[in-house]
């Protein structure tokens, strides 16, 4: 299995403790740091599309 964004966001929503992603001011977790460094991603984005894969799960 290859690495990628979206398995990235996958894993960090099922996997990662996720609870910072409903705080307006979110600190990242460091795992979730190091998918926005490995793929360039900025912490916002990452953030946004975190809660668009969560969303579309059925878990808010």
């Amino acid at each position: 299995m290859r690495a990628s964004y979206p398995r990235a966001i996958a894993w960090l929503v099922w996997n990662d403790d996720c609870s910072w992603l409903d705080d307006n001011e979110a600190t990242l977790s460091i795992t979730a740091c190091l998918v926005c460094d490995l793929f360039g991603k900025s912490a916002r984005q990452l953030v946004a599309d975190m809660r668009k894969f969560r969303a579309a799960e059925g878990d808010s």
